[in-house]
């Protein structure tokens, strides 16, 4: 059997989670590894690598949660919200600041369905960090390309929420 799972290069990133849940259970460290490296080799979308985030977290699929977070890093077209929602949910920081920092960036208004989904105190402190910002450029004084300082002080206590221990 251990063959032919291994042969077959046609096995979907779902297949593929798979083999490498069952390979952790059953101790079979060179399956996950194997299983692994073919996982990175794959055209996934967005919604399978989320699928992957979704695996109970043990140890020995740490390796497939950084993979899929790399994976999902690379998908430009993850909105702000979503990135937020979705580091909140996978405790992923460097998702968190992205999306705060694309949606205190971005020139319209926050939508009520965005109010909804991130919540009255986020929207809230995010229209503080971009008033900040807007101070900065309008009164004169630099305007740095980073606002993750701002980002930090403000969502001090969530960010550190969602860092991740790994355990």
């Amino acid at each position: 059997m251990d063959r032919y799972i291994l042969a077959k290069e046609t096995l979907s990133l779902t297949e593929w989670t798979s083999v490498l849940e069952l390979s952790a259970m059953w101790q079979m460290d060179r399956l996950r590894q194997i299983a692994v490296n073919r996982m990175s080799k794959l055209g996934a979308t967005a919604g399978e690598w989320t699928a992957v985030l979704d695996m109970p977290v043990r140890q020995q699929l740490l390796d497939a949660r950084t993979l899929a977070i790399q994976q999902l890093s690379y998908y430009s077209n993850i909105a702000g919200v979503d990135k937020i929602l979705l580091a909140r949910k996978y405790k992923v920081e460097q998702w968190f600041r992205e999306g705060c920092q694309e949606l205190v960036q971005r020139r319209e208004c926050f939508s009520d369905e965005d109010e909804d989904r991130l919540g009255w105190k986020t929207v809230i402190k995010l229209y503080r960090v971009r008033d900040a910002r807007y101070s900065r450029s309008h009164y004169g004084y630099p305007e740095s390309g980073s606002y993750e300082d701002p980002i930090g002080e403000e969502f001090e206590a969530e960010l550190k929420d969602i860092g991740w221990s790994g355990q």
